[in-house]
């Protein structure tokens, strides 16, 4: 048997906004103006720094896109090029979507990776077969020196309910999970902890 957390910890910062025109992972429209445009207005006035298609990645790792879904929660989305006009994410957004601009808070992630290692406890009777954690590439880029931490705080989290499973994992670029009747989900800046257990 398999439980499964999954979280980002990203706050939600701007919007809502309405994605006027995309195709696949290229965001052209928002609210029916240029997105970088759009984009470039809502973070700049909250850091006080210039962002430009030159060093767009160097702010935009700190600022997502977040995909409203039903459920409250948001399938982040990872800005990483802009082209003119235009802003290039990772994983599809699809057009006249919901979206929220996220910022990121270092304390923020680590909780939402501790969270992820809760949200996958076993029951106490069960034993631990083994724990995967699928951590973004984005998300160590973002923490930097501070991303051992995250990774320390899932240890001890898991370490917790059963120091039997200890963790083993990957870096990825972009993440899939779902579980029981929830349907397979693409995310970025996200952490996947599952553990295996009987």
């Amino acid at each position: 048997m398999s439980r499964i957390g999954v979280r980002h910890g990203w706050i939600d910062f701007d919007g809502p906004f309405i994605a006027t025109n995309t195709s696949g992972t290229v965001v052209r429209e928002l609210n029916w103006r240029p997105a970088f445009e759009v984009y470039a207005r809502a973070i700049e006035a909250d850091c006080g720094e210039t962002i430009s298609e030159d060093d767009f990645f160097s702010l935009a790792k700190r600022y997502q896109f977040g995909i409203c879904t039903e459920a409250n929660e948001y399938i982040v989305r990872d800005p990483i090029k802009a082209r003119g006009a235009d802003i290039i994410c990772v994983g599809e957004i699809p057009e006249h979507s919901v979206l929220s601009i996220l910022r990121g808070d270092h304390d923020n992630l680590i909780a939402a990776a501790a969270c992820a290692a809760r949200d996958c406890a076993i029951p106490p009777d069960a034993t631990a077969r083994g724990t995967m954690v699928v951590d973004c590439i984005s998300r160590m880029l973002y923490l930097e020196e501070i991303f051992e931490e995250e990774l320390a705080t899932i240890w001890s989290t898991v370490a917790a309910t059963n120091e039997t499973a200890e963790p083993f994992g990957v870096l990825s670029l972009g993440e899939i999970a779902g579980e029981g009747d929830v349907f397979l989900e693409f995310f970025n800046k996200t952490v996947v902890v599952g553990r295996l257990y009987e």
